[in-house]
């Protein structure tokens, strides 16, 4: 619901001083929330609209730009190339241009049994955890960063120039895109 006042002192006049009579503030009044009325309306056209075209999206092409419809894209989507059980790296970027945290849970793919999430403690040295969080308003590389996606647990082989179907997890949403293995 949307609220807001309109306050028109009683002593109030026009530009050239002459003063206003309480149907001319009755008017002004009327035209304000006429005003208001239009503008929530067309806010509300435009957010449901914003609504439809993330709910018709198709998946991405490889390498593409991809977008959650909230302030959140994915980029750059490349997983290295592995074996049968082994583990691939998949780099992107997470711009996260939002007002509140994003936070990433994990990612899926057919050809995994699983993902890892890791950040690095101290030089070599890193920890699995259970999320990544991605401050408000801020861009971060997983392609050079301390933290880092796994693909786990490989179900057939990836060599480079395949493509193949992932799944972001955030706290926020999903987002379904497809990556190159390079």
């Amino acid at each position: 619901m949307v609220s807001a006042r309109i306050l028109i002192r009683a002593d109030s006049s026009f530009p050239n001083g002459d003063l206003m009579t309480n149907m001319q503030r009755r008017e002004i009044i009327s035209a304000g929330w006429l005003s208001i009325r239009k503008n929530c309306a067309s806010k509300l056209l435009a957010a449901g609209v914003t609504v439809l075209l993330t709910l018709a999206a198709q998946p991405t092409i490889a390498d593409s730009r991809v977008e959650t419809g909230s302030g959140v894209r994915v980029e750059n989507v490349r997983v290295s190339a592995g074996d049968i059980g082994a583990d691939a790296q998949i780099k992107f970027l997470i711009f996260n241009e939002m007002q509140t945290p994003l936070h990433l849970m994990g990612i899926s793919s057919a050809v995994a049994k699983e993902s890892r999430l890791e950040i690095e403690i101290s030089s070599g040295k890193h920890v699995t955890t259970e999320v990544l969080t991605i401050p408000a308003n801020e861009t971060l590389n997983f392609e050079t960063f301390h933290q880092r996606v796994f693909l786990s647990r490989l179900t057939r082989k990836l060599v480079p120039g395949q493509e193949l179907a992932i799944k972001f997890h955030f706290l926020e949403g999903d987002v379904d895109t497809v990556a190159h293995v390079h």
